[in-house]
Formats: C-alpha cells, sequence, structure tokens
C-alpha cells in the first residue's frame, strides 16, 4: 500500500481525510494515533490500548467515533480496513511534506 502513488492515493482517500478534520482543518492526532495502534497490534484491542497508555474502554471510545466520522467499519470489512491504513499513509505524507515545507 505504501507504493501507490500521491494522485490515486489523494483520489481515494481525500473524502475520507475530509471528514476527520476539526473546524480549524486540522486532523487531531489521538484519530492517527488509534489507527496506527490498531494496525501495528493487528485489532488487538487491548493491545492496542496499553501501547498508548490508555484504558481499554477508551480505545473503544476512540474506535466507535473513528467509525462515525469516517463511516467506516474498522476490523470488520476488509475493505473499510484498508481504505483506514490508507488514510493513515495518506496522513503521514501530508505531515511530511508539512515538516519538509516549514524548513
Amino acid at each position: 500500500l505504501n507504493q501507490i502513488g500521491g494522485e490515486e492515493l489523494e483520489h481515494f482517500v481525500r473524502p475520507i481525510y475530509q471528514k476527520i478534520l476539526d473546524k480549524k482543518g486540522r486532523i487531531q492526532p489521538w484519530i492517527i494515533e488509534t489507527i496506527k495502534a490498531l494496525f501495528e497490534h493487528h485489532f488487538k484491542l487491548a493491545e492496542a490500548a496499553n501501547a498508548l497508555f490508555i484504558h481499554k474502554n477508551t480505545m473503544a471510545y476512540r474506535i466507535k467515533r473513528i467509525q462515525t466520522l469516517t463511516g467506516l467499519s474498522i476490523g470488520d470489512n476488509f475493505h473499510h480496513t484498508v481504505m483506514l491504513n490508507l488514510l493513515g499513509i495518506y496522513v503521514e505524507r501530508l505531515q511530511k511534506a508539512t515538516r519538509a515545507n516549514s524548513q
């Protein structure tokens, strides 16, 4: 998935990305932290929560909140899981570009 070009990635992910922006046009860090932890720990809620030093109920709340914001069913639907992974890749690329431009 990391090999997907910028235009293709933007085409698929931009609509979802728009949904998770706050009123100031920023993404809340906990969203990407949660997504990354879920993937790194194979969607095992307790392990992902421990990695973030949060309670598993907090992790469950975050997952529900992300699902509500994006319309994606996390871990239950292969297509949605791939889209969530692409969202994480997209945000990381945007953050790297922003850091590079600010230097």
